[in-house]
């Protein structure tokens, strides 16, 4: 049995325990399963257990959980380079043939390869979005999409042997081999570059991959003997802390459970190192390793390979607090590890340790417990080999369904921020976000970082809106309809109007038909709807009756209105009432008075003539008689006046105004005021007659003359005047 030399004491370590006795649980050999070559690639498990590893027979190999083989895969030279599984299976790989291969996890074959100009030793790294990442020796680095198209190239200005890791925001992180730590963006550009020390008789280069923790700190060691933890700050990284070893640090770093990062260097050492302080927990001395990272699982343990010299090959077992759990070649060792290991530990969730050996063998250890929950627990930090967080599902949906919509979900890296958006409908508002029944947050945005697989409901409450309806002048409304509704809630309303309106519109915002005064109303917001009323218009038409007029009146009017009508008497006659179809007149007995518009009106305005005295009287001789009787006559009518003369007078004409003829006997008289009327009579003298001159018509003449009693024979002289409109035609007679 090979024993370890004397432990090596710092103070201030928590524990260092070194011996050659095998402790605690003992390490089973599940199986080992030979490849053509020696075996420099580490091993990926996929979720099937199939374990994918490359080997210098210039073959990737697949091999069954039971360790029987699945498949082989023959690329143009070595396959130094650890595969990497992407989400769908497809198994990504380099080769010293300087290319990278997909191949079909099924059988194997080929799906694609991409050319670089040199050998592709680093492992591929692939991204949540499918992106794989791989830098060559051709001093680039790539990027391609999952068919194998070059999305784009960093010039890195040195040889990348360093499998690089992806950030949580998308950060790809890599090393050099002249001693340059890369922070690309993932479109490519570069986002910062970190040189690391300068230390004579060293070699800086940077072969190991990064590890990275929540923090956004990156873990990684170099050739110049250093471990490293530096911040990404966005613009550019600060150093946290390094600590010098006593040789180069080319196995990559892993990180425990609690703030420790283990470390293994060239000069025999296993390094527990505080993440915080950068300062030793404890270290111990373990023997030569190159390239073989170590591995940690859930109870805190790292498993670490080493050489110690002579053909012996170590697998170790120690326990958080530093101290040796076991040891393979300690007392009865239950296996031999035929050769050196440079492959780095894959420690899966069922405690199967899995390496690759230069005796061209993938071992395959049972230990018992499984990988540890940490940040970054071993080699390219999980099985699948990826270099990235656990990609991870954040899925949304809206309840009620199409009640709003969210934005966020997708597929994250482990603690990845994620913020979801919620944007509800219109008439819908944001209540808060569940999931599986329990309230996550109300806050919108909502952040929280990624752990698990999520399914996230945004949940949205249907709005209410107070809605108003009223009436102007004219009508009414139901006034019970003014309450709050729900958002998309249609409310029947009507609109009724009062004697003499019209129902004429609503106005207000969602109103199915604003000129039916029975409609809809659509709740979509604080709403009102008022109801216009415009009143009837009616005809008035306003007569006279004859002796008078009345005021132009008549017209269209809108209901409700009072119109002014005044009725006006002709000369001689008196206004004597209003007659109507209604009953809207004010003051029917009032000449001037106002007629209330409440529907169509006739309204007459009636008039009576007004009664003159007649003072008819006679001179002596004769008699006076007058159609009809009496000494009160009415404007405007027709008195017929006889005289009749005695015997032996005889008639000389009548006296006042307004007669017909006054040289006539019989006459008649229009009324036209107060009249006094007198027949003239004259005594005929003896022997002499009577010549009576008359006009026809009887008002035709202005005068005759000529007329009396005169003595037989005489001849006289009559004349007629014609009134205006009049020509005097001819006279009739005797003896003319």
């Amino acid at each position: 049995m090979h024993l370890m030399p004397a432990p090596r004491i710092i103070p201030g370590l928590v524990c260092l325990v070194l011996g050659g006795t095998l402790l605690g649980n003992n390490p089973t050999l599940e199986w080992n399963a030979s490849t053509g070559g020696v075996v420099y690639s580490s091993p990926a498990v996929a979720t099937d257990g199939t374990v994918y590893v490359g080997s210098n027979d210039n073959k990737l190999h697949a091999f069954n959980p039971d360790g029987t083989t699945k498949w082989t895969f023959t690329a143009g030279n070595w396959i130094d380079s650890t595969p990497a599984i992407g989400a769908d299976g497809t198994v990504y790989v380099g080769s010293w043939d300087n290319k990278v291969y997909a191949l079909n996890p099924s059988d194997g074959s080929k799906l694609w390869d991409f050319n670089t100009s040199s050998s592709v030793i680093a492992g591929p790294a692939v991204g949540s979005d499918g992106r794989i990442y791989v830098g060559s020796k051709d001093y680039f680095f790539y990027a391609l999409d999952s068919s194998g198209a070059k999305l784009w190239e960093y010039f890195a200005g040195q040889p990348i042997s360093s499998s690089a890791a992806i950030g949580r925001d998308g950060t790809v992180y890599f090393g050099d081999e002249n001693g340059t730590f890369h922070a690309v963006n993932p479109d490519g550009t570069e986002k910062w570059t970190y040189l690391v020390d300068d230390v004579a008789d060293t070699n800086k280069s940077i072969l190991s991959s990064p590890s990275l923790d929540l923090s956004g700190n990156v873990y990684f060691g170099s050739g110049n003997g250093y471990c490293y933890s530096i911040a990404d700050n966005e613009t550019n990284a600060s150093l946290n802390w390094k600590l010098q070893t006593g040789d180069r640090v080319d196995a990559s770093p892993v990180l425990g459970l609690s703030n420790e990062a283990f470390f293994v260097s060239r000069d025999g050492y296993l390094r527990s190192i505080d993440t915080i302080t950068g300062i030793a927990n404890w270290e111990t001395l373990i023997g030569d390793v190159f390239y073989s990272s170590p591995a940690v699982d859930s109870s805190g343990r790292v498993y670490v390979v080493a050489y110690t010299g002579g053909g012996s090959n170590h697998l170790f077992a120690f326990d958080s607090n530093g101290t040796k759990a076991w040891d393979t070649n300690g007392t009865n060792p239950p296996f031999t590890i035929g050769g050196l290991v440079d492959s780095s530990l894959a420690l899966d969730s069922n405690g199967t340790l899995y390496f690759g050996s230069y005796d061209n063998k993938l071992y395959a250890v049972g230990v018992g417990t499984g990988v540890a929950d940490s940040d970054w627990p071993q080699f390219r930090r999980d099985t699948t080999r990826t270099g990235a967080w656990p990609s991870l599902n954040v899925t949304t949906d809206a309840f009620p369904t199409a009640s709003g919509s969210s934005t966020g979900a997708g597929q994250y890296n482990q603690g990845a921020t994620v913020t979801l958006q919620a944007t509800p409908e219109i008439g819908y508002a944001f209540a808060n976000w569940s999931s599986g029944g329990s309230v996550l947050s109300s806050a919108n945005p909502f952040e929280f970082n990624a752990s698990s697989d999520l399914s996230v409901t945004a949940n949205f409450t249907l709005q209410s809106y107070a809605f108003t309806i009223s009436a102007n002048s004219g009508g009414t409304v139901p006034t019970g309809l003014s309450q709050s509704y729900s958002h998309g809630s249609v409310v029947p309303i009507s609109a009724t109007p009062s004697t003499g309106y019209a129902f004429s519109s609503w106005s207000g915002a969602g109103i199915t038909d604003l000129n039916a005064k029975d409609t809809n109303v659509t709740i979509t917001g604080i709403q009102s709807a008022v109801a216009s009323f415009v009143p009837i218009n009616y005809v008035l038409n306003a007569t006279a009756g004859s002796g008078g007029f009345v005021n132009s009146a008549s017209g269209t009017y809108p209901y409700d209105t009072n119109v002014s009508i005044v009725a006006t008497p002709d000369p001689g006659y008196a206004f004597a009432s209003w007659t109507q179809s209604g009953n809207g007149i004010s003051s029917p007995s009032s000449a001037s008075t106002n007629v209330h518009i409440d529907g169509n009106q006739s309204v007459q305005a009636n008039f009576s003539p007004l009664s003159y005295d007649l003072n008819l009287t006679a001179v002596a001789g004769g008699t006076v008689s007058n159609t009809p009787a009496g000494t009160s006559h009415s404007f405007g009518s027709q008195v017929t006046l006889v005289a009749t003369p005695d015997s032996g007078f005889y008639f000389t004409g009548w006296t006042g105004p307004g007669l017909a003829d006054a040289n006539a006997s019989t006459t008649t008289l229009t009324i036209s005021g107060d009249h006094s009327v007198q027949a003239g009579f004259a005594q005929i003298p003896f022997g002499s007659f009577v010549l009576q001159l008359t006009a026809n018509p009887g008002n035709s003449a202005s005068g005759l003359s000529g007329g009396g009693a005169y003595p037989a024979n005489q001849v006289v002289q009559i004349s007629a005047t014609p009134i205006a409109g009049y020509v005097f035609q001819n006279w009739t007679g005797g003896n003319v």
